[in-house]
């Protein structure tokens, strides 16, 4: 009885006493896009040499998914280490993790689970724009940077802006996005003035996607200067009088081109704005009243700004000579 004993003692001094283990870590982020990879590692150590399958599953609320299944061999007591990248897949979404197994003959040796992790849509994006108040003619420059939850710039993609006033669309255009990076210039010429909101879609390659509500806004103005003079003020009837504008922006810059519509007892004349200036020869009927009378000018570029001024005259009676 004492030999037996013995015996199992020696053979338990001889033979390793190594247990199977299976350990991983990471993925390294909480969040991940669709096109982002997940990052996997472990070591798997076993008791005696085996030939087996690791494999991957991605595990999602909604659904499953096997990401990886590869041979590997196992020598006895010695880790082996692995270190993986694998795709996020477009249908895939929510609180997830990844279940990690090796098998043998089918059969389940080891088996763990990842960390929990988020699988989004969701894009991430700031966005500006060049001026918050400009007059129509000027251009407004739209740039921004959208971004995944690593915060890296998405590869490519492209963004629809919505251009609204007082909550209606008024223009909607797309463009590229290069490198996560938008460039955008608005023409404000012909466009309605007043307070503008502008959402933003965007969308990349792997069909991540965010829609930017009020993502930026600005005040398109349509208002100009408008200077009227007369070569005189009072005048008699018959005679001719010229009237003159001098037109500038905001910025006190001349006004290139436009029309300037006069309105002068009832009678509707036309003057071409150039340079800033137009002028118009008007003649004064000589049945006229004699008393005061406005002349009201309407003026408008090629942009679409606008002013409307008013200048009076003085219809002076003709003396007449009594026999």
């Amino acid at each position: 009885m004492k030999r037996g004993v013995i015996i199992i003692l020696l053979l338990l001094v001889l033979v390793p006493l190594v247990s199977a283990s299976l350990d991983i870590q990471g993925p390294s982020l909480s969040t991940y896009n669709v096109g982002n990879q997940l990052d996997i590692s472990g070591v798997i150590q076993e008791a005696e040499q085996s030939f087996g399958q690791l494999k991957m599953m991605l595990i999602c609320p909604d659904a499953s998914l096997p990401l990886l299944m590869k041979s590997i061999t196992l020598q006895a007591n010695k880790p082996f280490e692995f270190q993986e990248k694998l795709p996020v897949p477009i249908s895939m979404q929510g609180n997830c993790f990844l279940q990690v197994t090796f098998e043998v003959n089918n059969n389940i040796v080891e088996q763990t689970n990842s960390k929990n992790f988020e699988i989004t849509k969701q894009l991430e994006g700031t966005f500006t724009a060049s001026a918050q108040q400009v007059q129509l003619g000027k251009e407004i420059e739209i740039i921004g940077t959208v971004k995944r939850s690593d915060d890296l710039n998405i590869a490519s993609g492209f963004a629809t802006l919505f251009f609204n006033k007082e909550n209606t669309t008024v223009f909607v255009d797309t463009t590229q996005l290069e490198e996560g990076n938008l460039k955008y210039i608005f023409q404000t010429s012909k466009n309605p003035a007043g307070s503008y909101e502008v959402d933003i879609q965007v969308t990349d390659n792997f069909g991540n996607e965010n829609y930017f509500d009020n993502a930026l806004n600005f005040k398109l103005m349509d208002e100009i200067n408008l200077d009227l003079e007369l070569s005189k003020t009072k005048i008699l009837p018959g005679e001719e009088i010229k009237l003159t504008g001098v037109l500038t922006d905001t910025e006190l810059n001349a006004i290139k081109k436009g029309l300037a519509s006069i309105l002068f007892l009832n009678q509707t004349f036309e003057a071409e704005i150039r340079s800033g200036k137009f002028s118009k020869i008007l003649t004064i009927p000589s049945e006229i009243k004699s008393t005061e009378h406005i002349i009201e000018v309407q003026a408008v570029d090629e942009h679409g700004n606008n002013k409307k001024e008013v200048i009076s005259l003085e219809v002076i009676p003709v003396q007449t000579l009594l026999e």
